[in-house]
């Protein structure tokens, strides 16, 4: 059974609190800890585009745009933003706003409204849940990127759920641009009888977010040791790994480098495992449309939501109006006709985008890595159960099943599924088939899973 440390460098008191769905806490009042991440203030950010030029083409999306949440970054900036001591005013006595204070007004958003959204969003789950920001930089556990050496900057926000249950534990990674609460779908199903993980990657969500490397093997390292960290500090011994899109490319490379951690390897459309073709040409419409063309034109040199953040009090409104689909998969979590879910995953990516970043420096074009998994993945320990799932109509290159498990040589237990009637987020699109299948290969850890199989060294070198 895995458990939870009770140290007072992890639980200490800014750094946890409970959260429940609301009708089942009446009477009581939800405290919030005293941490740098909920002070009020907008997170600091590259200056954008002239807002002028930005306003130019979002005419519609501002009709749709949440005033509240624009109202309340802007007396955060006013509150939080002072002008220059050392420049009082100009030569006719009137004080200048500086390029930060017109930032905060252009872009609403803020730790607070991101902890806000993340509550709404996970108002659907029934069980009862902890979120703690893990410090994973303290003492002999800490994560061993020496870069990331200030407090602020290794904090791995976690959610915690079912923790007492006996069986093997399910940890869950998410995916490009997404945090934690976008499994609030599945979370449920998930979490009954068996402890349940979800995690925000470093350099999203409500996480840290410092400067990765800009070598491509060395950014994903510093996500596998952050893992690695952060497992040690929640005194985690082997658990079920599953991971969505690049969240699965990073779970299995964090398989790779600690297999005697992981009971089971699942991977929920993965991105970055097979190569990009040497023709681009051959797999590409004939008739490229323009989302193509800027994809593989200028893909490569922006990050992934900079239009979003460029939009500054229209990116709520932008996100629901460009992926309508996306509001309608996530329906379930929408309250009195907001589309929570837009908000919320606003809300992760209107701050400074460092986890972008690093996907950017890990990808080549948008759909493949640098450094692709299908050269490594016969290096996963055959011992080591592993599932992967594609959604029927994803747009992500798969593997074929044949592939996969040639792959993977000898008696190993690998198996390869497809959701029917869902994309690339399968576990939204068909949650019942996705949990079926999650909650299986669980099962599996928890019959399969012998000490003497993963033993409790590592032969793997560990990065300095």
């Amino acid at each position: 059974m895995s458990s939870i440390s009770s140290s007072s460098s992890l639980l200490s008191p800014v750094d946890e609190h409970n959260g429940t769905r609301p009708q089942k806490q009446e009477g009581t009042t939800s405290v919030h800890p005293a941490d740098e991440t909920l002070k009020l203030g907008v997170e600091e950010m590259p200056m954008p585009m002239d807002s002028q030029e930005a306003l130019q083409g979002f005419v519609e999306v501002c009709d749709n745009t949440n005033e509240d949440a624009i109202n309340v970054a802007m007396k955060e900036a006013n509150a939080n933003t002072t002008p220059s001591s050392s420049s009082p005013g100009g030569e006719d006595g009137v004080v200048r706003e500086g390029w930060y204070k017109r930032y905060c007004r252009w872009v609403p958003t803020s730790s607070v409204l991101l902890e806000q959204a993340e509550k709404r969003v996970l108002s659907y789950v029934k069980t009862v849940y902890e979120g703690r920001r893990v410090d994973i930089g303290a003492g002999e556990k800490r994560c061993k990127w020496s870069l990331w050496g200030k407090p602020e900057d290794r904090k791995v926000w976690t959610l915690v759920f079912n923790k007492t249950a006996e069986k093997t534990p399910i940890v869950i990674i998410h995916g490009l641009c997404a945090s934690a609460g976008l499994w609030s779908l599945n979370i449920d199903a998930l979490a009954e009888g068996r402890p349940l993980y979800a995690i925000d990657l470093i350099g999203f969500g409500r996480s840290s977010r410092p400067r990765f490397s800009t070598d491509a093997m060395e950014a994903e390292q510093q996500h596998v040791e952050a893992i690695e960290a952060w497992r040690k500090e929640m005194n985690l011994d082997r658990f079920v790994l599953l991971g969505h899109s690049m969240g699965g490319f990073i779970s299995a490379s964090y398989a790779l480098k600690y297999p005697e951690r992981v009971a089971h390897l699942v991977l929920a459309d993965p991105w970055g495992f097979p190569a990009k073709p040497d023709n681009m040409e051959s797999i590409l419409p004939a008739k490229k449309s323009i989302g193509v063309r800027v994809a593989t034109t200028i893909g490569p040199y922006i990050n992934p939501l900079g239009l979003v953040r460029a939009a500054g009090p229209m990116g709520p409104g932008l996100i629901a109006k460009v992926r309508p689909d996306l509001v309608s998969k996530f329906q379930a979590l929408n309250q009195d006709g907001v589309a929570n879910i837009a908000e919320y995953i606003y809300h992760c990516n209107a701050q400074n985008p460092t986890g972008e970043e690093a996907f950017r420096t890990m990808m080549n074009l948008f759909g493949w890595a640098k450094n692709p998994m299908c050269n490594r993945i016969h290096e996963l320990n055959s011992a080591m159960p592993m599932t992967l799932m594609y959604g029927d109509n994803t747009w992500l290159p798969q593997i074929p099943e044949d592939d996969v498990k040639q792959m993977r040589p000898g008696e190993t237990h690998t198996e390869v599924h497809i959701v029917p009637h869902a994309g690339h987020h399968l576990y939204a699109d068909n949650q019942n088939v996705f949990n079926s299948i999650v909650n299986k290969a669980a099962s599996i850890a928890d019959k399969l899973f012998h000490p003497h199989r993963f033993p409790v060294e590592s032969n793997s070198k560990i990065m300095n």
